[in-house]
């Protein structure tokens, strides 16, 4: 029940301080879209020369250049969620439309958001070959395990997830 009324009460805070909400999100998201539109413009064109034959320096150029997009759009994430839980946790207000930005929380936000994802990519990973085993050899019943095992896992995931906003606010 704890954790509904956090729930509650974190959608509650954002409610409460749309202005704020914009002053941090607002104009990091513009400058995200703008380098999305830009590099998928890019990688659009790319492709188009991929379909007229295979060639593995293309391949490995694309492939570079959405990795590079992720890991861009990442940190931007990072900068604003950091700027957004200091707002709320240590009452640090917005100047500006810019949020400043603080490289070293940004960056441990971020690390940490890949510790998580490699940490969920594994389990999950291991719970789709185990439950791959379980829908072979048990049909519709191994199904209800592997939901209700992925229903557990996330349960794990979201227990994990709390690490974030420390680090951002600290």
């Amino acid at each position: 029940m704890i954790g509904w009324k956090l729930f509650l009460h974190s959608v509650s805070m954002v409610q409460r301080n749309v202005p704020q909400l914009l002053r941090i999100f607002l104009v990091p998201a513009l400058i995200a879209l703008a380098i999305a539109y830009l590099a998928i413009g890019g990688l659009l064109g790319d492709v188009g020369l991929q379909a007229r034959g295979f060639d593995s320096d293309m391949f490995f150029s694309v492939l570079w250049r959405i990795v590079g997009l992720w890991l861009v759009i990442g940190l931007i994430g990072a900068w604003t969620v950091v700027a957004w839980h200091r707002y709320v946790l240590l009452e640090e207000h917005p100047q500006g439309w810019i949020p400043a930005f603080r490289a070293k929380e940004a960056l441990w936000y971020f690390l940490r958001l890949l510790q998580l994802v490699v940490i969920g990519s594994v389990v999950y990973g291991v719970a789709m070959f185990v439950g791959i085993a379980l829908i072979s050899g048990m049909g519709m019943v191994g199904l209800a395990f592997l939901l209700v095992i992925a229903a557990l896992i996330a349960v794990f995931m979201y227990r994990l997830v709390l690490i974030l906003p420390s680090g951002g606010a600290g």
